[in-house]
């Protein structure tokens, strides 16, 4: 028999709704697990790809061999793992089924590979109509972004101010 121990609750169950209880981290990987990070500007093939390093025995590697950057390639990780989805209730029916026709080339396509060799591909699509979970008047001049990942059911959302993380370069790091 196993005890785990399970800290309280600082909020009142009755206050919570189903988006405090999601996972609101978009990319399901860590530092530690990841082992390849490839960024596409666009769909996926190589004329697209922006940024692509992998972890080898000294650190991180660029495509080519080279050796990264570790604190530059660690901040920049810190920064994409932490990334969050907007804050939403559940999606009706109706939001969901709009979210599923949602077509069109990605803006952002990121690949990640994790130390036991899964790949999970990550598509930042814009969001071209509005849903009625999502209070547009809170995010005034900024554009919606759906990131949709080949791992999960539901998508994410982000704003387009985000954007900035993904224009890295190798040269960056």
């Amino acid at each position: 028999n196993i005890i785990y121990h399970i800290d309280a609750l600082k909020t009142s169950l009755n206050s919570l709704n189903t988006s405090d209880l999601t996972e609101s981290k978009i990319f399901s990987f860590s530092k530690e697990t990841l082992s390849t990070l490839k960024i596409f500007k666009g769909d996926k093939n190589e004329n697209t790809l922006k940024l692509s390093f992998s972890k080898n025995s000294e650190g991180w590697g660029s495509r080519e061999g080279s050796l990264l950057s570790t604190s530059k390639t660690n901040t920049f990780l810190d920064k994409i793992l932490a990334l969050k989805t907007l804050s939403t209730p559940s999606l009706s029916q109706y939001s969901q089924k709009k979210l599923e026709e949602l077509q069109g080339p990605p803006l952002i396509t990121i690949e990640m590979e994790g130390d036991d060799h899964k790949i999970v591909t990550y598509k930042i699509i814009p969001l071209q109509f509005s849903l009625p979970e999502i209070d547009s008047s809170t995010f005034k001049d900024k554009q919606i972004l759906v990131v949709r990942a080949s791992n999960k059911e539901l998508p994410s959302f982000i704003t387009n101010d985000t954007l900035s993380l993904f224009d890295k370069t190798e040269k960056d790091l």
